[in-house]
């Protein structure tokens, strides 16, 4: 008898909890270090928590991976409950955690457990992890459910406007001399993925002109943006990333959104007034 699938992912995947708790997803969080305390991402710290933190004491947080043994003993507990793990990971060229889920792979035989590299993150993660828990809960093969993500992986905008260079520079992303431009000029920085790493591309002089950028760049890039489900993360901004659905509804009339806070995690490094926006591009499946 075929074991049913179960999707694994981490907490970077920024899914609210009532889709995790819906498909049955296993969702692995992530830690961080603050002031050499560790807190478990979702878990024991918040991401509004982290955020009021970051704006009045102007903290630091470094973040850790997950560990071979973790993914190990969530792999070894799906497996003992009947199902095989199929592990929808974080992006590689942003953390090392899904090298850690090879290596726990790595001590099943082969067919027992199915790993994939999503290279997204956010919201970019999550709406391939829910496609793929739908792919599970109608009892597609792990096979399958691996080869269907990986090719919408492929399709995943990530555009995002962050608030304040500051945050990037302190985690390094940037140099502390273009902060420093770049909060003095009041630039609101746009990045995107490609091919996994999150790359600066334009800055916007103030968030409305970032905001309307992001609409005129998924026009630009989006495939059929009045139907499938569109994604908008932030980091305590829920204002902005409700006035950004909005200007989406009214350019081409979506109606499929998920808003969720963007995790701890990702927060660290983007910091508060972050807004992130996800949808497929237009480059079609092959």
């Amino acid at each position: 008898m075929v074991k049913p699938s179960r999707i694994v992912t981490e907490s970077t995947s920024d899914l609210p909890a009532e889709l995790i708790q819906e498909y049955n997803i296993a969702v692995i969080p992530m830690s961080l270090e603050i002031e050499g305390e560790t807190f478990v991402d979702g878990v024991t710290i918040t991401p509004d928590e982290l955020y009021q933190r970051m704006r009045t004491e102007k903290i630091s947080p470094k973040t850790a991976q997950v560990t071979p043994a973790q993914y190990l003993e969530r792999f070894r507990q799906i497996r003992q409950e009947g199902a095989t793990p199929v592990y929808i990971g974080f992006s590689s060229k942003l953390s090392g955690s899904y090298q850690s889920a090879v290596v726990a792979a790595g001590e099943f035989a082969p067919g027992e457990v199915f790993v994939l590299d999503t290279k997204a993150a956010s919201l970019g993660e999550g709406l391939l992890v829910l496609e793929a828990a739908k792919m599970a809960q109608s009892g597609l093969p792990p096979a399958e459910i691996i080869e269907q993500t990986a090719a919408k992986a492929k399709r995943m905008e990530h555009l995002v406007i962050v608030d304040t260079l500051e945050y990037l520079a302190r985690g390094g992303r940037i140099s502390t001399t273009k902060a420093f431009l770049g909060n003095v000029l009041n630039l609101k920085p746009l990045i995107h993925v490609v091919d996994g790493a999150l790359i600066p591309f334009e800055n916007a002089r103030t968030r409305k002109k970032g905001l309307k950028r992001l609409v005129e760049l998924m026009q630009e890039r989006g495939y059929d943006l009045a139907n499938p489900i569109v994604g908008i993360s932030h980091a305590d901004n829920l204002e902005t990333a409700e006035e950004l659905k909005q200007m989406i509804i009214e350019q081409f009339g979506t109606q499929d959104f998920i808003i969720s806070s963007i995790g701890a995690t990702i927060g660290a490094h983007t910091g508060p007034g972050t807004v992130a926006l996800f949808f497929y591009n237009s480059t079609k499946d092959s």
